[in-house]
């Protein structure tokens, strides 16, 4: 079946030979110089309607490409989103990744030694304070990186609140309940919870961390609102050793199958 554009030429072309033949025939044997403008004025407005009839239908044909693409743009957000998340995760994320490791670590490590608060020597305050300190200033790095940083790092390009997103979160835990872990790319899935989780309990802590640094005075003891405040904070005890075993338990998981993030996350090669 031919295309649309080749029937219109072919039959136009066909028109013009026939009309051709008739008005050359009617106007050698009767025509005079008028009725030969005429007819061919009228074989030009022919032409033109022509021309006027295949622009219009490539005009249609790009309208709807045009709003073909715009439909699956709208429709496929998640899909150009999951496409970004195949990407190689940047220096700068590996970066404030480690930094939040390192210090959040020592942090929640030296926590202990903060109760010498109530002390007029308050070494293990002061230490626990400034560690704290260099966290929240990793947190806060890390979540301006996530509103104006590359698109694929972007939180409203990864984070679970999607229905697509949410239904790669509910395959990836029907997989492990079944043995099988999920093959997924950087912050999808269950990967992208657990971030946010990490995220979330990190950006808590370094709220009430950094008003008891301000707000707190050592030597006294706690009380009104920095006692609320103390308590909320104290909170991390529980949240940072079940956000570390979730995602060491899942680096770990991706290395038995040969999944070697965490080299990646160093700035190590793959073996």
């Amino acid at each position: 079946m031919l295309p649309i554009k080749e029937l219109i030429n072919c039959n136009a072309h066909r028109l013009d030979r026939s009309r051709s033949k008739t008005i050359h025939f009617h106007l050698g044997r009767h025509g005079n110089a008028i009725q030969r403008k005429h007819h061919l004025i009228i074989m030009g407005n022919l032409q033109a309607l022509r021309h006027q009839l295949l622009a219009r239908l490539d005009a249609g044909v790009v309208g709807v490409a045009h709003h073909h693409a715009r439909g699956l743009e709208a429709r496929g957000g998640d899909a150009a989103d999951a496409l970004a998340g195949h990407q190689r995760t940047d220096a700068v994320t590996r970066l404030l990744h480690l930094g939040l490791a390192c210090f959040g670590l020592l942090a929640w490590g030296t926590g202990w030694l903060a109760d010498d608060y109530k002390e007029l020597s308050h070494i293990g305050f002061s230490m626990h304070g400034w560690l704290g300190i260099g966290t929240a200033v990793f947190t806060g790095l890390r979540l301006l990186y996530g509103f104006a940083g590359p698109r694929p790092v972007r939180f409203w390009n990864w984070l679970p609140v999607t229905p697509a997103r949410l239904d790669l979160v509910w395959e990836d835990l029907r997989g492990l309940s079944q043995l099988q872990l999920p093959d997924r790319e950087p912050r999808q899935g269950l990967a992208a919870v657990v971030e946010s989780f990490g995220l979330a309990v990190f950006t808590f802590l370094s709220g009430t961390g950094i008003a008891l640094f301000l707000y707190l005075e050592p030597g006294t003891k706690a009380r009104g609102t920095m006692h609320f405040v103390k308590e909320l904070h104290e909170a991390g005890e529980v949240l940072i050793p079940l956000f570390i075993s979730v995602h060491v338990g899942a680096v770990l998981m991706h290395a038995l199958t040969g999944r070697h993030l965490w080299r990646k996350m160093l700035f190590l090669r793959d073996p």
